[in-house]
């Protein structure tokens, strides 16, 4: 199985800003996931994850990359979908 990510392609607009929201759901081969969101934001200005579902789970860790657009997620469980939601420039 490989990690699948499910951009929402009704992104949210406001301005110069764009919401952008989504699922990932990793394979079981690691903990942490690079998502990039180039295709819909020039920048990232803050990121939230959560996951769903009846089981608590630590918080996922996250860092925007040097390049502005690509979030680096760890401390993710295998076979859990988080729901994630990023707002940036457009």
């Amino acid at each position: 199985m490989a990690d699948t990510v499910t951009v929402d392609q009704r992104p949210t607009m406001f301005g110069n800003k764009r919401v952008v929201s989504g699922e990932i759901t990793l394979d079981g081969s690691g903990t942490t996931y690079t998502l990039d969101l180039s295709a819909s934001l020039s920048g990232i200005d803050g990121i939230m994850v959560n996951a769903l579902g009846d089981t608590v789970r630590a918080a996922v860790d996250t860092s925007i990359k040097d390049d502005g657009t690509s979030v680096l997620m760890a401390s993710m469980v295998a076979s859990v979908v988080y729901s994630f939601v990023a707002i940036g420039e457009r």
